[in-house]
């Protein structure tokens, strides 16, 4: 009688312990679930920044020469032009090379790691990008200026004009930094999440 007893209580241990490892396995489910969805829209927003910089890219590329070569204002020669629109291909290349190597992970751990190493890999992309890209603006609008000096036979234009373009380069890395620094801040925390 004591054996069947304890046979009884081990069959109904084991049915409780089956029941609540398909309500544990369950809840891991869902919660993959909202991680998967919270990691798609964090993702979709450094993604659209990335797509507003591509945009923003393309649309100086098209406009480079009418704005700087054919604008009598400016007049500035060809070779400034074709370094802007090689400065702008190179960014626009960089960017959605970077983007495409991060994709969303399946519900494995194995994904989790391989996404949060992906998501780690485009954040110090970023922040190394930001010493190439200073660098970059910083040649090309000395390059403007000095251009514009040689070519202008109104100084008091020209420096009004240099003033111009410094604001909008004042304006446009205000913005840009913004971006940068948004998507440094999603992926931080895309990884936090998932180191939790």
């Amino acid at each position: 009688m004591d054996n069947m007893e304890t046979n009884s209580v081990l069959e109904q241990l084991r049915a409780d312990y089956n029941v609540l490892k398909e309500r544990l396995d369950e809840q891991e489910i869902i919660n993959d679930r909202l991680l998967q969805q919270t990691f798609r829209s964090q993702l979709k927003q450094i993604n659209n920044r990335a797509w507003v910089s591509v945009v923003a890219g393309i649309f100086v590329i098209i406009i480079a020469p009418m704005a700087f070569h054919y604008n009598p204002a400016f007049n500035l020669s060809w070779a400034f032009v074709a370094a802007t629109d090689l400065m702008m291909a190179v960014c626009i290349w960089f960017t959605t090379y970077w983007h495409r190597a991060v994709r969303l992970p399946d519900a494995s751990k194995s994904s989790m790691r391989q996404f949060a190493q992906s998501v780690k890999g485009l954040k110090q992309r970023y922040q190394d990008w930001l010493k190439y890209a200073a660098a970059m603006i910083g040649a090309w609008l000395i390059w403007m200026g000095v251009e514009l000096f040689m070519k202008s036979d109104d100084v008091v234009l020209a420096v009004f004009m240099m003033t111009g373009v410094l604001v909008g380069a004042l304006i446009g890395g205000v913005i840009g930094l913004k971006m940068h620094f948004a998507v440094i801040r999603k992926c931080d925390e895309i990884i936090s999440q998932i180191e939790e």
